[in-house]
């Protein structure tokens, strides 16, 4: 996939297990409420694509089919969307439960 930053980049990577080619570009961050965090490089989602995908840079167009490759054979890349994964989808298949004990426990608290 080669994408600017979207949030469908880590459904894609979790998903598929398959790299990302990103081009990097500042984030307005006012619009989500997060413009006190400065320039958003240090958030989760950018360092987690750093790690786990490929920077798309002008240098790189004339040989993308063997960064392409590269990036799909790479172990490296690999292990970072696995550890990705288990960071972002803690606790797979219980939302459902999780929510409603925690809403049930409210409304025993509150009374």
């Amino acid at each position: 996939m080669i994408s600017d930053f979207s949030g469908i980049i880590f459904d894609y990577i979790f998903l598929f297990d398959k790299p990302v080619m990103y081009v990097k570009q500042g984030l307005d961050l006012r619009p989500y409420d997060a413009d006190d965090l400065g320039d958003g490089d240090e958030l989760w989602q950018f360092k987690t694509l750093r790690k786990t995908g490929i920077e798309l840079k002008e240098e790189l167009f004339n040989s993308i089919e063997d960064v392409i490759k590269n990036a799909s054979d790479s172990g490296e890349l690999k292990k970072a969307r696995e550890e990705a994964k288990s960071t972002a989808w803690q606790f797979q298949g219980e939302a459902g439960k999780r929510v409603v004990d925690f809403m049930a426990g409210l409304t025993e608290k509150n009374g």
